[in-house]
This record gives C-alpha cells, sequence and structure tokens, in this order.
C-alpha cells in the first residue's frame, strides 16, 4: 500500500476559496450573478462547489442554463453531470449525485430522464 494522501486531498470542486468557506463563496457567486435565485445558486454551490463555475460559464440570465425541467434543474447542469460526472439516467442524478430525489415528482423525473436518454444515445 502506498502512502495515505486522502486526508489532506482536496476533493473535486473544493477549492471554493481560500478560507474553504462555503457562506463566502455563496455569496461571492451571488454577487457575481445577481440574475440567479439564491436558493438555486446555494444548491449549485453546496453540490458543486467551485465546479458551479462550469454549469454557469458565460451565461447572464436563466435562459443561458437551458431549459428548466422543474424544480430549478436546468439543461445546463444535467450537461454538465453528463460530460463530468458520468449520469447515465435520471435516478443517477437524482439520487447518486444531488439526492433531490427525495423532492422531484413523477413528471419532472420523467423529463429529466428523457433529456438525458436524448443526450447519452
Amino acid at each position: 500500500m502506498g502512502v495515505d494522501w486522502t486526508e489532506t486531498a482536496q476533493l473535486p470542486g473544493g477549492d471554493i476559496n481560500k478560507n474553504n468557506n462555503i457562506a463566502e463563496f455563496i455569496n461571492q457567486l451571488e454577487n457575481a450573478h445577481d440574475w440567479l435565485p439564491k436558493t438555486l445558486i446555494r444548491r449549485l454551490a453546496t453540490h458543486y462547489g467551485s465546479n458551479v463555475r462550469q454549469i454557469i460559464k458565460d451565461a447572464t440570465n436563466l435562459d443561458d442554463l437551458g431549459e428548466n425541467l422543474g424544480a430549478d434543474i436546468y439543461t445546463a447542469e444535467l450537461d454538465y453531470v453528463i460530460e463530468n460526472e458520468w449520469v447515465l439516467c435520471a435516478d443517477d442524478y437524482l439520487w447518486r449525485r444531488t439526492r433531490m430525489g427525495l423532492h422531484i415528482d413523477d413528471e419532472i423525473k420523467a423529463k429529466i430522464e428523457s433529456y438525458i436518454q436524448n443526450q447519452v444515445a
């Protein structure tokens, strides 16, 4: 076995700021993207850390994030998890990646599933 390295390793998206302060990071995102709903910023920041920037990219309004499939789940987020986190179906996204399956109804789940299947096909 090799040397322990995970104790000090930073997880993907963990480089949120020099203090590793999530509240400070969320505040920075809110200031930089005042057009984003605060609840969406908080969810994206806590789920993806600094990788949230790969979802937002150069968006300047909600329409730039693609279609809202419901519950503030935009196709830009799904594109990110498909490409970077190997999400292959709605359950994978809703349960393994976000745990949002606890709060998503069947209609939204079906929209997410349809979108993902169209992207990975």
